[in-house]
């Protein structure tokens, strides 16, 4: 994708893919694009800053589509990359999505396992600083 790099993370709904890029290069505000399954068409529409979620600058980010509403489109997408939280972001395919950052577990870094079982509704990541998987639901 022109005009961004570390591209990582993708999710699919019946509509769309979302892909999770940082603007220009690594280390610089993450922009999550929504790409349409039909048209291709590529839209830039939620800005996360660098300061905000992503303190570090690699790109290991793992994103997962949930759909709670059973109609095929993401009602949630959680995502991480290496720092010990996880992001939510609130109706990915409306016109205003929002997010938040709404679990933080533990200090440091290098915590790249993230995982949703749809069937349970529970959100599953890893801790390498316990050795811990950590179930949020």
């Amino acid at each position: 994708f022109t005009g961004y790099s570390g591209c990582a993370g993708i999710a699919v709904d019946d509509a769309n893919f979302y892909v999770a890029c940082q603007q220009g290069s690594l280390g610089a505000d993450v922009t999550i694009l929504r790409i349409d399954r039909t048209t291709h068409a590529i839209h830039s529409y939620l800005v996360i800053p660098a300061t905000g979620f992503f303190v570090t600058t690699k790109m290991n980010l793992a994103v997962f589509a949930s759909d709670r509403t059973g109609d095929g489109i993401a009602d949630f997408l959680y995502f991480m990359d290496d720092v010990p939280s996880v992001g939510v972001i609130c109706d990915p395919a409306g016109a205003n999505p929002t997010w938040s950052r709404p679990y933080f577990f533990g200090t440091g870094n290098g915590n790249y396992g993230l995982g949703f079982d749809p069937v349970a509704n529970a959100l599953w990541v890893f801790n390498d600083d316990t050795n811990q998987l950590i179930r949020f639901q």
